[in-house]
């Protein structure tokens, strides 16, 4: 594996990028690949468990609203479930 940081080779100038030779996939570092696709693996798991943390709290906001809602205006919550107080 290479020693080189991602940001070391970011500051290459252009010209010797353009002098390096042609790169197919007998050239790749599999491994290197193979742990950048496990790092994203990862990402859209943790993206995953966020998504579901933000929907218990917009349920739980839902929810705590109809109680304020209740609590303060209970002919309001009765209108919209057709009953009567």
């Amino acid at each position: 594996m290479c020693s080189r940081s991602i940001s070391s080779v970011a500051r290459v100038p252009c010209e010797e990028l353009a002098r390096l030779p042609p790169v197919d996939v007998s050239h790749c570092d599999v491994s290197a690949i193979l742990l950048e696709l496990r790092a994203l693996r990862a990402e859209v798991r943790s993206m995953g468990q966020i998504a579901a943390t933000v929907e218990t709290i917009d349920l739980s906001a839902g929810e705590t609203q109809v109680r304020i809602v209740a609590a303060t205006h209970p002919w309001l919550v009765c209108r919209i479930m057709g009953t009567i107080v």
